[in-house]
Parts: structure tokens; C-alpha cells; sequence
């Protein structure tokens, strides 16, 4: 393959562009970033336009491809028909993983396609491999529609995917898991004991009562606290009064509520499912999955590999394991890269890590040695809780109590245990992501000192902050609300939450009767779980 010079795009969440857009490709179309990296690469002939829905022919396609690839010869492709003709989508696809050096030992990546055996037969290898490989995905209506002809933006999607897919999807997964790092390595102190149960709707004495953990003053943690809250690191630091030279963080202010979720609100610490997703929200990514029981393709999650997933047909994971056998799951686990995720999961509950290494091993014959390959994972878990993990650090000179934990375990042991291998659409498609873009229903104070407005944002949430200045624009009210699971699975956010009586979690005060008569400005800003603060409007109003 040439070398070619990329933009700086690997891991970005959007992009930006030097030179000016083709007249014809405004920033509204379906393919605009991916059409704009070939531009700025150089990949296509300068001109004013690009004609996105202009017919690829075989010849145009074929001296695309090979302009990338040395070793690239067509020759015989295009002598056997007519190389003006447009190119279909099953040939174009032939092309590039014969380019690519793709090597087809997929056994069912096709499968999820309903028009599957319209692929002619001397392309199918060479498409199957494709698929699995993500460098096409298919159409949404599980269609992949083989002697459809190829636009030129289809065919600058691909040329992207083909080029620089490889390079993003590391970047991005190295992103994940760097998240996933800060959530189960962070270390810290509490500045008093915390007793507290993930029980969500009970009363402080019913907590007291079923008390599930016990977090000290007098020692040092390793990970966020483990919470069915669901709350994104930033929220928890928010609790940080300082930072030791050990980089050890002070932590004021945690109380039972806001860990376990009294009456089913708290917003601090996370557990194995919001961590993962979490994680991969760093990317843009969204889920309408909220726990362990819903990580499946309905509602975000896809399958790692070809294995069959049938999600929908079980309950139990471990029927999918029992379904595909063994073999097949190995060769799954074998496939994963690391920023992945397993799941196991029976009536909609279950447990998930984050995959870091997979080490696979070989037997003679070719089959994989379920017992001797590996994989390492993160996690947040329950468990270290109850067994009081420990470990002595040199610089701390101290145990450290561990919240999230590294193991080693092996493919046989997974599969056994009914874990399966899953990921999510954002480190499989390197398609840029869209911009954070946060969309405000017009924030109003009524008379009766309500605050009305919903906040939605195409990006995971984190947090709510509303700031009032008086005239001279010194802050009056301030209060930060951490948007939780039951307001629509961290995208949405209803204003009134800020004044309601049973409220999400909210830090300091936004009370307008307090106020005298006057006029005064409001800021609102949100955070989103990756930090970034988006402002959303400023504006003045009189009480």
C-alpha cells in the first residue's frame, strides 16, 4: 500500500478542513467528512464539484483503488467486461479486499443480509470478508444489494474506510479504554465513613438497615465507588477538595443518597454497564441500554465477529454459547480488539468488562486451545467490595482497597461462565462522528418561580449547570444537576428538575423566590460525560 499523508482525524470526534468544500457536497450530506478527507488527500481530481451521485464506472474505480495500491492489478477484471460500464457494489467490494489482502475465514457474516444469496459466486469470498472486516456495513434494512451500481460518494466512503478505518478505529479504542482506565484506577479517600447500599427507594433507616458497603476514611481506594447510579467520572470528582502529590483525590461530601441512589436519584459512581458505556460514549456513541440485561443490539450493542448473537431469541447468554458452540465463540473472543466489551446476561441483569488483551493459541489442527488463550479485562465491580481486594503501594506505602480490578481469565473460562464478546457501532465504522450539538426548548422563569425547559443533546450528558448574576454580574445562585438514568438515558434533561421536589441529584441552590426584584442573567451550560462543556444560552430575565 502507498503511503498516504492523513489528516489528523484518527480518534477525532469531529473534523475540520482546510480548503474550501465542493459546491455540490454541502455540510448536510450523508458522506460530506468522508468526501472531504479524500479531497484534502487528495484521493480525487481538484475541481470546484465532486457530482456525489454521478455512477462510479468499473475503470474509474479500478484506477482509484490501484493509485493506492502498488501491487493492485485489475487487469483481468477489467478485460473481462465492459471496463466503461458502472461498477456494482459486489464487484467494488471484490476490488478492495483483493487490494487489501483480506484472507476469508468467515463462516457467517453474511447471514445477517436477507438478499445474501443474490452475491454472485465469484465474489462472495471476497464481500463476506469485507463485511466482517467493517469496510462495508450493509443498508439498514438488512439488505446489502450486490448488483446495485456505486455512486462516487459510495465510493469515497469506501476508499475513507479502506485507507484510514484501520488508524481511527485504534485511535478511538485506545480513547475508550484510556476512560475506562480513569474510572477503575482513580485513586482517592473519603474525609469520613460512608455506609451504603445500591438498594434504590429506600429511606436513610432502611439503608442503614441493608447496608452493603462500607467505605472508610482512613483508606485509600482504587477505582470509583460501585453504584447503580450511573454517573460519569467528572461527577464523582466534582466531590474532589484536593489532590495529593501522590495524585491521590480528597473526596468531601458523598453521602448514601448520592451513591445508592436514595429514592432512585443518585447520580455518583458507576456500575460494570454504565462504565463500559460510558467508556464508549467518549466517542459519541449512545444507548438506549441503561443495565447489564440490555447490552444487546436492540438497544446500541453489536456483536463482536460472526458468531450467531439471535439476541433477541434468548434471555440467557448462555444459550447463545450453547447455540454456537464453543469453537465458534473462541474464534469470537480471538476477533476481539481491545476497547471491546463481554457480556453474560439471564433475565435482563448480568455482569460486562472492558477487554484490554487477548492473547489466542493454536492447536495443531487449527482450532483455537480454549483453555490456554487469554484475555485481560477492566471492570467495575461489586465484588472487590465484598472480598476486600488489597494491594500494597510502594509510593503510597499503604494498602490500597480496590473498586476496579484487572483480570486474566481464559477463553474456556469465559465461555463457561456464559460471557459473550460485544461492542459498539463507533469502533467499527471509523465514519466521523458528529459534533456534540445541544438543543435548548427555550428556557423560561415563570411567575410562580418554575423553571421550564428540556435540554436534548445528540451526545451523552454528564451534568446541568445553571449560574445567576445580578446586574454586575456577580453570581447570586448557582446549582448543578446530574442527569440520571430515569431522564431518558442521559440525553435528555427536564429543567424543572432543578425545583422539583424529588429531584435528580443537585448541588447547590436555584431558588428565584429568594431573590429581590431586579434584573439578572442566567447562564446554562451542560457537560457532557467526556468533560466538554457545551454552552447553551445566556440570557436575562427580572424578578
Amino acid at each position: 500500500m502507498k503511503k498516504v499523508i492523513s489528516l489528523i482525524l484518527a480518534g477525532a470526534m469531529t473534523l475540520t478542513f482546510a480548503s474550501a468544500a465542493y459546491s455540490d457536497v454541502p455540510e448536510s450530506h450523508w458522506a460530506y467528512g468522508e468526501i472531504m478527507v479524500a479531497k484534502e488527500n487528495g484521493l480525487f481530481e481538484d475541481s470546484a464539484t465532486f457530482s456525489p451521485d454521478s455512477i462510479m464506472t468499473k475503470e474509474d474505480a479500478a484506477k482509484a483503488i490501484s493509485a493506492q495500491f502498488e501491487d493492485a492489478d485489475f487487469s483481468a477484471f477489467l478485460n473481462s467486461s465492459d471496463k466503461t460500464s458502472a461498477i456494482t457494489r459486489e464487484e467494488v467490494v471484490y476490488l478492495f479486499a483483493k487490494a487489501k489482502g483480506y484472507e476469508d475465514t468467515y463462516a457467517y457474516a453474511l447471514d445477517k443480509f436477507s438478499d445474501k444469496d443474490e452475491i454472485s459466486d465469484e465474489y462472495i469470498s471476497e464481500v463476506r470478508v469485507s463485511v466482517a472486516n467493517g469496510l462495508i456495513l450493509g443498508h439498514s434494512d438488512d439488505t446489502f444489494r450486490p448488483k446495485s451500481t456505486l455512486t462516487k460518494a459510495e465510493f469515497a466512503v469506501l476508499l475513507y474506510r479502506t485507507l484510514y478505518g484501520e488508524e481511527i478505529l485504534k485511535a478511538r479504542r485506545q480513547k475508550a479504554i484510556d476512560y475506562m482506565t480513569k474510572q477503575t484506577t482513580l485513586l482517592w479517600r473519603p474525609t469520613e465513613d460512608i455506609f451504603y447500599t445500591t438498594q434504590s427507594n429506600v429511606t436513610p433507616e432502611e439503608a442503614k438497615e441493608n447496608v452493603q458497603f462500607h467505605l472508610y476514611k482512613d483508606r485509600i481506594y482504587h477505582g470509583v465507588p460501585y453504584s447503580y447510579a450511573g454517573g460519569a467520572s467528572e461527577a464523582f470528582l466534582d466531590y474532589a477538595i484536593e489532590q495529593d502529590e501522590n495524585g491521590v483525590y480528597l473526596i468531601d461530601g458523598l453521602t448514601w443518597e448520592n451513591i445508592s441512589g436514595g429514592s432512585g436519584i443518585g447520580r455518583i459512581g458507576n456500575d460494570c454497564s454504565s462504565a463500559l458505556l460510558h467508556s464508549w460514549g467518549q466517542l459519541g456513541e449512545t444507548f438506549e441500554a441503561t443495565t447489564t440485561g440490555y447490552l444487546t443490539e436492540k438497544y446500541g450493542c453489536l456483536p463482536v465477529d460472526d458468531y450467531k448473537s439471535v439476541f433477541d431469541k434468548y434471555e440467557d447468554t448462555g444459550e447463545i454459547v450453547k447455540e454456537n458452540g464453543d469453537q465458534v465463540i473462541f474464534r469470537a473472543f480471538s476477533r476481539m480488539k481491545p476497547g471491546d466489551g463481554v457480556v453474560k446476561r439471564a433475565n435482563n441483569s448480568g455482569h460486562c468488562r472492558m477487554i484490554t488483551e487477548i492473547n489466542t493459541v493454536y492447536l495443531p489442527d487449527g482450532t483455537i486451545d480454549g483453555e490456554n488463550s487469554m484475555m485481560t479485562m477492566i471492570e467495575q465491580t461489586v465484588g472487590s467490595f465484598k472480598k476486600e481486594q488489597t494491594y500494597f503501594d510502594e509510593n503510597l506505602g499503604c494498602d490500597v482497597y480496590k473498586v476496579g480490578i484487572e483480570q486474566t481469565f481464559s477463553f474456556a473460562a469465559m465461555a463457561k461462565a456464559k460471557y459473550i464478546p460485544i461492542t459498539c457501532r463507533a469502533l467499527l465504522d471509523p465514519a466521523p462522528i458528529a459534533k456534540a450539538v445541544v438543543i435548548d426548548s427555550e428556557t423560561v422563569f415563570d411567575k410562580d418561580t418554575i423553571l421550564k425547559g428540556t435540554l436534548t443533546c445528540n451526545w451523552m450528558m454528564d451534568s446541568v449547570t445553571l449560574t445567576i448574576t445580578d446586574k454586575n454580574g456577580d453570581q447570586v445562585q448557582n446549582a448543578t444537576a446530574y442527569v440520571s438514568r430515569k431522564t431518558g438515558q442521559y440525553m435528555s434533561f427536564d429543567l424543572q428538575e432543578f425545583v422539583t421536589v424529588n429531584p435528580v441529584l443537585v448541588r447547590g441552590e436555584v431558588d428565584l423566590s429568594k431573590l429581590d426584584s431586579g434584573s439578572y442573567g442566567c447562564s446554562l451550560s451542560v457537560r457532557l460525560i467526556t468533560g466538554e462543556v457545551v454552552t447553551v444560552r445566556e440570557f436575562d430575565f427580572e424578578i
